[in-house]
């Protein structure tokens, strides 16, 4: 199972993969995701803050307020 703060890099993610990703972000949302950004944001909480604040998002305390399944 996959929790919030699991490392991406950690569960076997590489820079090939970050590149797919970083496609798919650019695809869905038209924002660009560079691997350093990644690396700095590597857990899906991390990531979803990220793509939330990229996106315009207005800040909140708890950074799982941005998660969805």
């Amino acid at each position: 199972d996959l929790k919030d703060n699991d490392n991406f890099f950690e569960l076997g993610g590489n820079s090939l993969m970050v590149s797919q990703i970083s496609l798919k972000y650019y695809q869905k949302y038209e924002i660009r995701v560079s691997v350093k950004d990644f690396m700095e944001n590597p857990t899906i909480s991390d990531q979803s803050t990220y793509l939330f604040y990229a996106l315009g998002g207005e800040r909140s305390n708890n950074p799982s307020d941005y998660l969805t399944y």
